[in-house]
């Protein structure tokens, strides 16, 4: 008798990039993230508060509000 892999439900659903400020990196593992969010090849993260979007568009527009706070904590 054979033995086949067996593929468990967080592994179906894995995320496989997350793009980080200019970085792409590959995943190993899966996370708990949101099953909207899991079910996406690829996420976004903020560089600078880690957040977690859905489009590289989405995260642009994440980072332009967030620039006057940035610049506060920079002087």
């Amino acid at each position: 008798m054979s033995v086949h892999y067996q593929r468990f439900d967080n592994q179906e659903y894995r995320i496989r990039q997350l793009e980080l400020g200019q970085f792409e990196v590959a995943t190993w593992y899966s996370s708990p993230y949101p099953d909207e969010y899991a079910r996406l090849p690829k996420i976004y993260l903020c560089e600078f508060c880690l957040k977690y979007m859905k489009t590289a568009t989405i995260l642009r527009r994440h980072v332009v509000r967030e620039l006057p706070y940035r610049k506060k904590v920079l002087k």
